[in-house]
């Protein structure tokens, strides 16, 4: 994110949490970004989060603001079936 308005400039790989302050931020970070827009149907976001095999996909509003963040879990919600989530729930 950058200033004073919440935009999207990229974002850090796994690894960069675990290792520790080595340098600049912009040196490890990706800015070739993937993103939704929040008008965007749940479903279609579900097909991007499988296609780029995504964990979290950030939202963005018409003018790349960032205005959140999609989970896989919230992927998953959309695409499983509400019987099929009741059955996980009663055999855990």
């Amino acid at each position: 994110m950058s200033g004073r308005t919440p935009q999207m400039l990229g974002v850090l790989p796994p690894p960069f949490l675990r290792a520790g302050p080595k340098g600049k931020l912009a040196a490890f970070m990706h800015t070739d970004l993937v993103t939704v827009n929040e008008k965007d149907n749940q479903r279609d976001v579900a097909k991007k989060m499988a296609k780029y095999n995504l964990l979290a996909l950030p939202v963005v509003g018409d003018e790349e603001t960032l205005k959140g963040v999609v989970t896989v879990d919230d992927a998953l919600d959309v695409v499983l079936p509400s019987g099929w989530k009741k059955r996980l729930h009663e055999s855990a």
